[in-house]
């Protein structure tokens, strides 16, 4: 009261300064929230493939991916600006990409899955509360407890038997992509409702085969005989032709010798302490 008025005035004046300075700081880091995008892909029910409103679709120029997951299929429509939607094939893993205007509606098929393609904003909030810091870890007493005795003799070590070494090949596609050209497909194997995989394995397991074509629009696998029928192709995008190649054994290091032991290692001994006189 009295002469003390007009000071204590002033430092309530101060303190609602404080109070909205740090009220605007607040707000200002709410409002410098970092905005960021996704992509988002939905599934056209019901299942199947992706269709215009005219009932047809078209992939884009390169769009076609063999042997891949639905995941690898979306990275790939993300990554480009002119793919608006995908299509999978599960029965053999096989990727197409297409335009937005593919995705109006399906044509059911329960072996097909059509996924619309669009960027949605992620709004992330910033951290308000610091982290607490670490509690200290306490120091560990020491073990009064003498040293196990070692082993007087040096133990040898267990030598594994040599396997025998596996064959393993690898394949060359040949280029264009396209079929095989038949130059004498008298003796082929023809394999129906088979996957890219799996027509690999069954050449890795004939002794005759010396590639395979893969025809992907009806999972159809052709084993060759022929080395002549593995030297070109026919061009078409949706064939694929292997030639296939035997990989050279892998080389085996020696094991190194375990090293010799001169004296065994004399255990320690803890004295017992003089009793009181």
């Amino acid at each position: 009261p009295g002469s003390h008025t007009p000071h204590f005035n002033k430092v309530l004046h101060l303190l609602d300064m404080m109070s909205l300075r740090s009220t605007t700081i607040v707000c200002a880091a709410v409002l410098a929230m970092a905005t960021k995008s996704t992509a988002v892909f939905t599934e056209l029910q019901p299942q199947g493939c992706c269709r215009n409103a005219g009932g047809t679709s078209n992939t884009l120029p390169g769009g076609y991916i063999f042997t891949t997951t639905i995941a690898a299929c979306q990275a790939a429509c993300a990554n480009r600006a002119d793919c608006g939607a995908i299509e999978f094939k599960s029965r053999n893993s096989f990727c197409e990409l297409h335009p937005a205007a593919d995705a109006n509606q399906t044509n059911p098929d329960t072996n097909c899955q059509c996924f619309s393609f669009g960027i949605a904003p992620v709004t992330e909030m910033p951290t308000m509360a610091p982290t607490p810091p670490p509690s200290a870890s306490p120091t560990m007493s020491p073990t009064n407890a003498p040293t196990v005795m070692p082993s007087s003799a040096p133990t040898s070590p267990t030598e594994s038997p040599t396997m025998a070494p596996t064959m393993a090949f690898t394949y060359a596609e040949v280029t264009p992509r396209g079929c095989c050209d038949d130059a004498n497909g008298a003796n082929d194997v023809t394999l129906n409702g088979t996957d890219l995989s799996a027509c690999e394995g069954a050449c890795n397991n004939s002794a005759t085969c010396l590639g395979y074509e893969w025809q992907s629009w009806r999972d159809v696998c052709v084993l060759k005989q022929n080395a002549l029928d593995l030297q070109s192709t026919n061009g078409y995008a949706l064939c694929l032709c292997f030639a296939k190649e035997v990989l050279p054994p892998p080389t085996t290091a020696s094991p190194t010798p375990a090293p010799a032991t001169n004296s065994p290692t004399v255990a320690l001994t803890t004295e017992a302490p003089t009793p009181p006189s």
